[in-house]
């Protein structure tokens, strides 16, 4: 393999999905010193019982953009230096007299044009393939991102989403002091249910919950899955009769379609 690090970036992403496993900075940092075959340094951070960081994806992403910027620095001085010489005999050409020499400065001159031209296009093509694996890998991670904080059967936010979407939405009610409040939703006797009819039927009732409550949300709430059947309702800008008009009006949702 290239020890090139959009080729090993590539590489590991393709490699993770293929074990189907997310691209987590752990998950990534171990993939690409096995894949790199780099010695793999020791973490201050992970003897310290904090778990990886994402070194090794950060030192990828700065190695892709060394990797940009030498080509283009190396790029814009081959060009100059090229640039130089056809603009010599370029000048040369409109002094000459002798046909010799004017077809040896033709001859300078098509080859010339033709290197910059090839400098171009390597340069061009060594930059389509950075840009296509930074896609490659913001696509990526965007998938990750979405396998990490929703919850796989009702796309609704799983627990890690919403800590992070509950933080975020505290702390702007506290600089905007506006109202915020939370419902909390349990569907009752589901375990019965998965006794009884099986855990696909419950899977099935759990998606048809969720559809149920989106229908009666609106746009600036956001449905969090806490645990098995239990539900957090996020209501930003809303008081607690808003909560309780909310919670009513999912109730009511909830016994006129179950």
């Amino acid at each position: 393999m290239a020890q090139t690090p959009h080729v090993i970036g590539s590489a590991v992403l393709q490699r993770l999905k293929e074990r189907g496993e997310p691209a987590s900075p752990e998950n990534y940092e171990r993939t690409y010193y096995e894949l790199s075959g780099l010695p793999r340094p020791a973490k201050a951070s992970e003897a310290a019982g904090d778990g990886p960081d994402c070194s090794s994806l950060l030192s990828a992403l700065r190695q892709m953009l060394q990797e940009i910027t030498d080509t283009t620095g190396n790029l814009t001085n081959d060009l100059g230096e090229k640039n130089q010489g056809l603009s010599e005999n370029v000048s040369s050409l409109k002094s000459c007299r002798d046909k010799q020499e004017i077809l040896r400065l033709l001859s300078s001159v098509v080859i010339q044009a033709g290197s910059i031209h090839a400098a171009v296009e390597s340069s061009h093509q060594e930059l389509l393939e950075t840009r296509q694996s930074l896609n490659s890998m913001q696509e990526q991670m965007a998938e990750t991102r979405q396998l990490l904080y929703e919850d796989a059967l009702t796309g609704t936010l799983n627990r890690r989403g919403l800590e992070q979407t509950l933080s975020r939405e505290i702390a702007r009610a506290q600089r905007a002091n506006a109202h915020f409040s939370l419902a909390m939703l349990d569907l009752d006797n589901f375990k019965k249910i998965n006794d009884d009819h099986g855990h696909g039927i419950g899977d099935l009732m759990l998606m048809h919950f969720t559809g149920l409550i989106r229908s009666v949300m609106r746009k600036s709430d956001i449905l969090a899955r806490y645990g098995g059947e239990e539900f957090i309702l996020i209501l930003p800008d809303t008081d607690s009769r808003g909560a309780h008009s909310c919670s009513a009006a999912c109730n009511r949702s909830w016994r006129a379609r179950r």
